[in-house]
């Protein structure tokens, strides 16, 4: 993996400075966190104190190593840069990172309207440089860099990938379109370098689902008003084999937006756009120069225009914090008066959110009249990764103006639940737990306790779970209330869980497990989810259902369970064939219905669902499936198989979600596992409303952006 870590420090002009700050920089890449280690940050950013041409550093990662480093300072009045590179060009891998953040770093320089840029001295490995476009005369290298306005329209490849390991990315997952823009000479992955379109598997006897991949896909523009666009690909079985199911047949998936996908019929190869595509497949895309992503295999390229890149990058790239604003003027006759001014913190999507600050009053004297200069620090809790250890499949509530967490407690083999109470979502991290429900108190409950959320309905405390006498293939889902007046904290004010059952009474399921049951509600009904898993007469995989649910008794169904989404995609199904831990979460008129896929190892990913607060929930027609994860090991560097997630809104009104990951990962038995431990993570609404979970704190908030200022007339 490569991550670019992008350091706001100026120059003052001094080149004897300059250079050596560039060899103490160099020096302590020899350590050996590198500078990734945050008392080394802290050095560098005091060493480099704002003052005039700006200097831009970028670290380059290679699996989370620090390998070098590319600085150059630049100045706006000449329209130029200096370039100085201390990278360590040992080996092609390497180098490839490197010229990932070169080109990236000239495309900062173009919105700056650098023009030219300047390598001062014999370069390191000057074929690189070469490759890079740079010339060497004299004693320096240089490269002309086009003006925004001269740069060629932005274009769309498709691609497949080589796989890597196993536990990061299989056969399965890189056999599937990706998508990556050409823009400004740099072709920039999206959606962290995955897949966004995958082979939907079909049932075959007894219903079992049979899943595939493809290869060699190909996009192109159909005819007509509105002109859809159409992928074709070839269908292969999951191991790389030939599919004979589909001989003489091609894939074909068509969309109106690049984003929503439709499979269609298998398209037989007599049909002239079949016919298109076995003849164009034959070409190979013209990508001189370019830096391609990561095991690239390139299908074709196509351009786009601006709208169509603009919904892509929003869809499909990370926001990040871009600017923090405030209102430069206020009156307040308090400290309390400040509470109330925010911060609408916008991103490079276009999107915003109005968040606290937190204000220095000290140069305030609240008994004297006039104007006063102040500043303050957009808020922000923070949360390091795992937030709580061996808890897995966490929830969190707000219930009476406090907060609780619940969650699986792998730590003594899901045996036991236990509730932490805090006054602020913070707080839990650090707050005592009480037991309050184990595998001795009810017999119909003497094994394995998963999955636990709270829900509050009809005004009365609810913790939905799943529970077995005994096995694992007993396990069904469980109701059980808070008593009246009760706390949550003593299990002695809990009811006697309940197991969920039918409208006549009956089991829920028979013929396997339920588990992982959420509610929520639309038009004034309550309903639940859940996951479903079929073992006799065949195992079918675990299946999402929903059904509409009795507030007044909410472990009971109102109407017969219906298949909400089955283990279609390569992403769902991969290691094994399950979808279950739904959350609902209500935004903008929708009801967004995350779930979880696949094996729970670092695989385990995040998919959605969505359709109108309002539309039917037991129609399938009303929910929107995307046909990528939403939260993968490739989202956030350091969290493997990210999952069985849940929603709680604070008194500020931001959204987090509470999820679980592995801070580790085993390849080739050279690393630990990890344990599945509970995450917190800030949920972004992009400007398309659409839910973004994987922006980091420092995405979120832009340390260089953090600080704010106003000026408070006290009258």
């Amino acid at each position: 993996m490569m991550n670019l870590t992008p350091f706001g420090m100026t120059w003052n002009g001094d080149w004897n400075l300059f250079t050596r700050m560039a060899a103490a920089y160099q020096q302590e890449l020899s350590l050996p966190d590198g500078l990734s280690a945050p008392e080394v940050r802290t050095r560098l950013i005091q060493r480099c104190q704002h003052q005039h041409n700006p200097l831009i550093l970028r670290k380059i990662d290679v699996d989370g190593a620090c390998v070098g480093f590319i600085c150059c300072t630049v100045d706006d009045d000449a329209h130029a840069a200096s370039l100085l590179a201390i990278t360590l060009w040992a080996d092609k891998r390497r180098q490839g990172h490197g010229s990932a953040a070169l080109r990236r770093l000239e495309r900062e320089l173009r919105q700056r309207d650098v023009t030219r840029v300047t390598l001062a001295g014999a370069p390191q490995c000057l074929p690189f440089w070469e490759k890079q476009g740079y010339a060497y005369a004299g004693d320096s290298c240089s490269k002309a860099l086009p003006r925004r306005n001269e740069t060629a329209p932005v274009q769309l490849l498709i691609y497949t990938r080589e796989p890597l390991d196993e536990s990061i990315y299989a056969p399965k997952l890189a056999d599937s379109v990706h998508f990556a823009l050409i823009e400004d000479g740099e072709c920039m992955p999206l959606l962290h370098n995955s897949g966004v379109v995958y082979a939907r598997a079909v049932p075959g006897e007894m219903g079992v689902l049979h899943p595939y991949s493809l290869r060699r896909p190909w996009l192109i523009r159909l005819g007509g008003h509105p002109r859809p666009w159409a992928i074709l690909a070839e269908r292969i079985e999951c191991d790389g084999t030939p599919d004979a199911a589909s001989e003489d047949h091609v894939l074909l998936f068509i969309s109106d937006d690049l984003i929503h996908w439709v499979e269609q019929p298998l398209l037989h190869i007599s049909d002239p756009l079949a016919q298109e595509y076995l003849d164009k497949r034959r070409q190979q895309p013209d990508l001189p120069g370019l830096d391609l992503p990561e095991g690239c295999i390139p299908g074709n390229v196509v351009p786009l225009s601006e709208a169509a890149a603009r919904r892509l990058r929003t869809r499909f790239l990370t926001p990040v914090n871009v600017s923090n604003d405030v209102p430069a003027e206020v009156e307040a006759a308090s400290p309390a008066d400040l509470a109330d001014v925010r911060a609408t913190a916008r991103y490079s999507d276009g999107s915003s959110v109005v968040k606290r600050v937190d204000w220095d009053t000290r140069a305030i004297d609240w008994t004297k009249p006039g104007r006063y200069g102040i500043a303050g620090r957009v808020h922000q809790d923070r949360y390091e990764f795992p937030s709580m250890w061996n808890k897995a499949d966490p929830a969190v509530c707000r219930w009476q103006g406090r907060y609780y967490f619940i969650s699986t407690n792998d730590l003594d083999g899901n045996h036991t639940l236990f509730i932490r109470e805090a006054d602020s979502l913070p707080g839990l991290v650090t707050a005592q737990q009480t037991c309050i429900l184990d595998t001795t108190m009810y017999p119909h409950l003497g094994s394995l306790l998963w999955a636990p959320e709270f829900h509050e309905i009809g005004g009365k405390l609810y913790i939905f779970h799943a529970g077995t006498p005994g096995p694992f293939g007993q396990e069904q889902s469980h109701v059980m209330a808070l008593k009246p007046g009760g706390n949550p904290m003593k299990a002695a004010d809990w009811e006697m869980p309940r197991r969920v059952v039918k409208k006549d009474g009956s089991m829920l399921y028979d013929k396997g497990i339920t588990l992982d049951m959420t509610v929520f509600w639309s038009a004034g009904r309550l309903y639940a989810s859940w996951s479903q898993r079929q073992f006799d007469p065949v195992d079918l995989g675990a299946w999402l259902y929903i059904a509409e649910l009795d507030p007044a008794e909410p472990w009971r169904l109102l109407s017969d369970p219906q298949v909400l989404t089955v283990p279609e995609y390569g992403w769902e199904n991969n290691h094994t064939f399950v979808v279950e831990g739904p959350f609902a979460l209500k935004q903008g008129g929708r009801i967004l219905l995350t779930y979880s896929g696949a094996l729970v190892d670092s695989t385990y990913v995040v998919g959605l669902l969505s359709m109108a607060d309002g539309a039917d929930p037991l129609d399938p027609a009303s929910w929107t499936k995307e046909n990528y994860p939403l939260l993968t090991s490739r989202s956030v560097p350091g969290e493997f198989g990210p999952g069985h997630n849940a929603y709680v809104i604070d008194g500020d009104g931001l959204i987090w979600n509470t999820y679980h990951a592995r801070p580790g990962v085993m390849v080739d038995g050279r690393q630990g596992f990890g344990p599945r431990s509970s995450g917190i993570r800030r949920v972004h609404m992009n400007a398309e409303g659409f839910p973004i979970l994987d922006m980091t704190e420092e995405m979120d908030l832009d340390p260089k952006l953090a600080w704010v200022k106003t000026t408070v007339t006290v009258k």
